[in-house]
């Protein structure tokens, strides 16, 4: 049985998987959205390859996406993670933030204004 390549998105509102929707159609990627960092984290596990997008809240003090990021790079570091943030920021702040984001293993950072192209 072969297995099809799978985008999980872990995120809040569904915004990222619907940016992704159509190209996923086009390349035969099955979209996995997840709620909570434990699902995604078992979705990532079950079914590979796949590419993690990690919707992070960086105004909140919430530490799981985060914390997922960290811990998922050391314990499958052949999982691409794109951390995808809704916050703007000013140019200093994005650059200590991305930074942040890849030491912690992210291969991605996105910050608004994002469109589907840039998600392509």
């Amino acid at each position: 049985m072969t297995r099809v390549p799978a985008l999980v998105i872990l995120e809040a509102d569904g915004w990222i998987a619907r940016q992704l929707a159509d190209l996923a159609t086009e390349s035969a990627w099955l979209i996995r959205p997840a709620r909570t960092v434990d699902g995604a984290l078992s979705l990532v596990r079950e079914r590979r390859p796949c590419v993690l997008f990690v919707q992070v809240e960086l105004a909140e003090d919430s530490p799981g996406p985060l914390r997922l990021i960290a811990d998922l790079s050391r314990e499958l570091p052949d999982v691409p993670i794109v951390a995808v943030s809704d916050v703007k920021l000013n140019d200093a702040d994005r650059v200590q933030w991305a930074a942040a984001l890849f030491d912690l293993g992210a291969r991605l950072a996105l910050f608004p204004p994002l469109t589907q192209p840039v998600l392509e």
